[in-house]
């Protein structure tokens, strides 16, 4: 399952698609896009590739924190 991380920059809105891999447990960026048209993660600086790194795995954790909520809610609906 991918996930979608959105972050409006100074110039333009940074759209980027991500997974979490099985294998080496941590982020890998399937594609990118800036302002509309499609970029690299290489294309960045190595401060901000950082701070996007960083930002993406902050954003997974906030969506399996919400997902264990939601899970967590529908078994107590369910058993409770």
């Amino acid at each position: 399952m991918t996930y979608v991380f959105e972050k409006e920059m100074k110039l333009a809105p940074l759209k980027v698609e991500y997974v979490m891999s099985s294998l080496s447990n941590g982020i890998k960026v399937v594609d990118m896009w800036y302002a509309g048209k499609p970029s690299k993660i290489s294309y960045m600086s190595d401060e901000n590739r950082l701070n996007l790194m960083d930002e993406l795995e902050r954003d997974y954790l906030d969506k399996m924190k919400s997902d264990e909520d939601v899970v967590e809610t529908m078994l107590f609906r369910k058993y409770g």
